[in-house]
């Protein structure tokens, strides 16, 4: 059975999310990691979050039309973060362009920092 915390990449050796995460950075890519493992969303769905998805007295964030994610509390005070200074419809994450990202940047992220954690593990 695999531990609910590990991932595998790549090749079959197994990641402890949590190092990946806990290795990485940026808080910004850190906040990303933790959508893609903790709440199991995609790169698109992470790209197109808009500020008025996320209710955060409720702690619901809302995907598209018909997928409502409960969201934990530690997430919460992660999200509030990224509402400075935003109208409902802005998208949540920008890049450094004042772009949404593009999927590709997510998926990097994501490759970069498991390759790290996986060299850092090897040593």
């Amino acid at each position: 059975m695999i531990p609910s915390n590990s991932i595998y990449y790549r090749t079959k050796t197994r990641i402890d999310k949590n190092i990946v995460i806990r290795i990485t950075e940026n808080n910004k890519h850190k906040f990303i990691l933790k959508l893609l493992f903790d709440m199991n969303l995609s790169p698109r769905e992470i790209r197109n979050i808009k500020v008025k998805d996320v209710s955060i007295n409720e702690q619901i964030l809302k995907i598209g039309k018909t997928k409502v994610l409960l969201v934990s509390g530690h997430l919460i005070d992660e999200f509030k973060v990224y509402f400075i200074d935003k109208q409902p419809n802005d998208f949540l994450l920008m890049s450094n362009r004042g772009k949404k990202y593009n999927l590709r940047t997510i998926e990097k992220i994501r490759q970069i920092n498991t390759d790290k954690t996986r060299l850092a593990h090897e040593k």
